[in-house]
């Protein structure tokens, strides 16, 4: 079975690519890729170190706000992280956020963030 790979850019010269189930992020001021997560069905699963991903000026975990707002291959996110598992539909998470960040003058994307305490905790 060969890969299935899409690649879309955004208005900011980064660019998503999907491998299969996996999405990437690249940077456009990067030359490495990010993974930002897989595609299984409706739901968007990432894991995530809370001593690494946890954004304490936003008091939460951020999202990529272009991912999330034009989702067509999914329709809610599975976080996981050291204290359990974790789930949102992308609209409660546009609805419900932390606020945003964009540190576009550095090269990073447009975050949306979100504490766990405003996701549904199933573990």
């Amino acid at each position: 079975m060969s890969d299935i790979v899409t690649t879309v850019p955004d208005k900011d010269g980064n660019f998503f690519t999907r491998k299969n189930h996996d999405l990437y992020l690249k940077l456009g001021k990067e030359t490495r890729e990010r993974k930002l997560g897989e595609i299984f069905g409706n739901t968007f699963y990432v894991k995530r170190n809370k001593v690494r991903h946890w954004y304490r000026a936003a008091d939460g975990y951020g999202f990529n706000y272009e991912v999330v707002a034009n989702a067509k291959l999914f329709s809610k996110i599975r976080l996981q992280d050291e204290t359990g598992v974790y789930e949102i539909t992308n609209q409660d998470l546009l609805d419900n956020h932390n606020g945003f960040i964009h540190h576009k003058d550095q090269g990073f994307e447009r975050q949306i963030f979100i504490h766990t305490d405003n996701m549904n905790k199933i573990r």
